[in-house]
C-alpha cells in the first residue's frame, strides 16, 4: 500500500514537477518522439468506505477545438483510463485505489496516459500545444 507521500516522492525522484500543492502535482512526461505531455496527479480521498485514490489527468485539446465523436472514435483501444471533461478541456484520465498501489506501480499507467493524450492531441488538432 502507498501513501501521498511515497507517490509524490517518486514523482519528484523521476519527473520535472512543474506544479506542486497539497494533494496535487502536475508532472512533465515524455511521450515519444521528443514530445512531452502534462500529467497532473491527484490525491482524492473518497472517505473511510472508498478510500484514498491515485488519479491520473492528461489533456487532450480544449473541449471546443475538437469533434467529440471523433475523440471518442479515436480513442477506443486505450489501454488505461478514459476520457473525461475537466474544466474546459478534454483529458485522459485513470484512477488506482492506494490500498493496492505500490507507489513504483504508478510508473506505467501515468506513461500510458501520457502517450494515450499525447497520441490523441495529435489525431484529433494535429500539434503540441498542451
Amino acid at each position: 500500500m502507498a501513501t501521498w507521500g511515497q507517490v509524490t516522492l517518486l514523482l519528484k525522484t523521476v519527473y520535472d514537477v512543474l506544479r506542486d500543492s497539497t494533494d496535487s502535482l502536475d508532472v512533465q512526461v515524455p511521450a515519444g518522439d521528443g514530445r512531452t505531455q502534462v500529467v497532473t496527479v491527484r490525491y482524492v480521498d473518497q472517505g473511510e468506505d472508498d478510500g484514498s485514490w491515485v488519479v491520473l489527468e492528461s489533456p487532450v485539446a480544449r473541449l471546443d477545438d475538437v469533434d467529440l465523436a471523433r475523440a471518442i472514435e479515436v480513442s477506443e483501444d486505450l489501454l488505461v483510463g478514459g476520457l473525461a471533461k475537466r474544466m474546459e478541456f478534454l483529458i485522459v484520465t485513470h484512477a488506482a485505489p492506494m490500498t493496492t498501489l505500490d507507489a513504483q506501480d504508478l510508473s506505467r499507467p501515468l506513461a500510458l496516459v501520457a502517450r494515450s493524450a499525447d497520441r490523441l492531441e495529435q489525431a484529433l488538432v494535429g500539434e503540441d500545444y498542451l
